[in-house]
């Protein structure tokens, strides 16, 4: 679970970073419109700290879209439950999967955040990453660490369906024979577990079993006893019969004589 903690972390540095500089900014929250406001520069004509509030989408991107909050709101919602249905049906995820998806949710929740918050909808934003070439400005775009977060994170993932994961697209021969070996040892060991599952339910069983056959045992051993005895006992009123006929048979011998 560190991908959690991850995540959490992102989305941390996020808010702490926006309420920072929106407070050096020293403007009214939602007053600024489409101004920007210079808070310093850490590195002279490449990296800024520039204060804006954007209603118009990651990096200010989507400024075409006018209902920019509800749309964004939906497909935050969309995009996050989504990967929660995928989080709570697959049970195959790498390191590296669940890395990229913390990135993705924590960035998401980041400018969510500011989506439902603050009045307006606005998403604030700092980070000014300064391409000049021949006085032109090739990315005019301001973001924030939740911004850089769901990039990064997007990133990974695509590396991962094409060269990391499991189903991965470009994957070598000798991975996908070892991720089959330990796909195969995964499923002995399962199979295992269900045997020896298996063996303590049936032993669980066996005194009853063992009871009711010693019932049934002492039952037939019964049978016999009495079936014993009984056939003692005519036996022995036999020999009794045949002894009186013997004695009958002499004395009338005697007699006769």
């Amino acid at each position: 679970m560190w991908y959690v903690f991850i995540g959490i972390l992102i989305l941390i540095v996020d808010q702490v970073s926006k309420i920072v500089v929106a407070g050096l900014s020293g403007v009214t929250p939602g007053s600024l419109g489409t101004e920007k406001r210079l808070i310093a520069t850490l590195i002279d004509g490449f990296l800024e700290i520039e204060y804006c509030e954007n209603n118009n989408g990651m990096m200010g991107i989507f400024s075409f879209l006018k209902d920019g909050r509800l749309v964004f709101i939906v497909a935050t919602v969309i995009i996050l439950g989504g990967i929660i249905v995928y989080l709570c049906l697959s049970k195959n995820r790498g390191k590296w999967l669940n890395t990229a998806l913390a990135f993705i949710i924590s960035g998401a929740l980041g400018n969510f955040i500011d989506r439902i918050f603050n009045n307006g909808g606005y998403v604030r934003d700092m980070i000014h990453v300064i391409i000049e070439i021949n006085g032109k400005e090739y990315f005019p775009y301001i973001f924030n660490v939740a911004d850089i977060a769901l990039v990064v994170g997007a990133i990974m993932l695509i590396v991962d369906m094409l060269f990391i994961g499991k189903d991965a697209v470009f994957m070598s021969k000798k991975r996908r024979a070892a991720i089959e070996k330990d796909e195969a040892a995964t499923n002995k060991k399962l199979d295992e577990a269900r045997d020896l599952i298996r063996e303590i339910n049936d032993d669980k069983s066996l005194p009853e079993n063992a009871e009711a056959k010693s019932a049934d045992r002492a039952s037939d051993d019964y049978d016999d006893l009495i079936d014993d005895d009984y056939s003692d006992d005519e036996s022995d009123e036999k020999n009794e019969n045949d002894e009186s006929d013997e004695k009958k048979e002499t004395k009338s011998g005697d007699e006769n004589k």
